[in-house]
């Protein structure tokens, strides 16, 4: 499946998950078709939402929404230990900035930090130890900074949970 064609099948997605939000009942069913539908589409709808989530030309709120779909579907599109997968999100943890535009976007923007943590919050579901491995280097980087802040309150999060909610353990 090409870029544009993985794009189009997460922008699909995401709008039907947006449109079924509305109301609760309603996102319960459409998760749980999701969750029974073949496995070859489940994974075909994680490509498109890494795809728009890697794509730098894209805008941020789309990018993030993405990562945060991602990072709640990654036992349901069965990436757990998934390592192409990971090294695409252990990356854009690494680089989350955008294309440059008029706009001068940087990669300390706040944009580009929401797109950093929700890659990194993926990425623990995707290998647990990468990730947590990963969040204790940006603490170091982070230090006492409000994004430092973020980053204790997830690992006290993940440290608190007794591993069976994350991803593989490798």
């Amino acid at each position: 499946m090409n870029a544009d064609r993985r794009k189009y099948v997460g922008r699909e997605f995401l709008q039907r998950f947006c449109a079924a939000s509305e109301e609760r009942d309603n996102f319960e069913v459409a998760l749980d078709e999701f969750r029974h539908s073949a496995l070859e589409m489940r994974k075909d709808v994680a490509s498109g939402l890494l795809s728009i989530a890697t794509d730098r030309s894209e805008n941020a709120f789309q990018r993030g929404f993405a990562l945060c779909a991602l990072a709640v579907m990654i036992r349901t599109c069965e990436l757990v230990g998934d390592e192409e997968v990971e090294e695409q999100l252990d990356s854009l943890v690494d680089r989350p900035g955008f294309e440059r535009s008029a706009e001068g976007l940087s990669t300390d923007d706040a944009a580009a930090w929401q797109i950093r943590y929700r890659a990194l919050m993926a990425m623990i579901g995707v290998n647990r130890r990468s990730g947590l491995q990963k969040l204790d280097h940006l603490l170091g980087i982070y230090g006492d900074s409000e994004h430092g802040q973020q980053l204790r309150e997830l690992r006290d999060r993940f440290s608190n949970d007794s591993g069976g909610k994350g991803g593989s353990e490798r």
